[in-house]
């Protein structure tokens, strides 16, 4: 009788030689969920200090309801920091992250926050535009917000 142990090494090295399960865009058409729209309800905020930027996304649970909340990888969220169309950074970029799905329930009225500092170049100033992103591949959202470096 044979054992399954070839077929089972043959998708092992097909799944291990799979890409990184993280997005490569923030694409303009992602969904944007809302509380007319579905269960989350997120907001981004950009606080400029010192010449630098956090960026703060937080989601939260409208539902009465626990929901749960799916991930393709270890990735929750990113964010983008883009100038006049073009992207100048991006959080997950020198970020690696764990391909195993995982699922993150929410309560009630939770709220999850995700933070992470843009620190440009020393000098850099302007408009700039920023998006928050959740990665989940049951409830994505996005926001996008402008703020100012002086």
């Amino acid at each position: 009788m044979r054992t399954a142990a070839p077929l089972l090494t043959i998708v092992f090295l097909i799944l291990a030689a799979a890409p990184a399960c993280a997005p490569n865009d923030l694409a303009e058409d992602q969904v944007t969920r809302d509380d007319a729209e579905g269960p989350l309800v997120s907001s981004l905020q950009v606080e400029v200090e010192d010449g630098s930027a956090l960026l703060t996304l937080q989601v939260t649970n409208a539902d009465v309801e626990p929901i749960e909340v799916e991930f393709t990888s270890g990735q929750m969220y990113d964010f983008v920091v883009q100038r006049e169309g073009r992207e100048v950074w991006r959080w997950s970029a020198d970020q690696m992250f764990t391909q195993a799905l995982q699922t993150v329930n929410l309560d009630a009225g939770e709220t999850r926050t995700f933070q992470e500092r843009w620190t440009p170049e020393p000098g850099t100033r302007g408009s700039f535009t920023a998006r928050g992103r959740l990665t989940s591949s049951s409830h994505p959202l996005e926001q996008v917000t402008e703020f100012e470096l002086r």
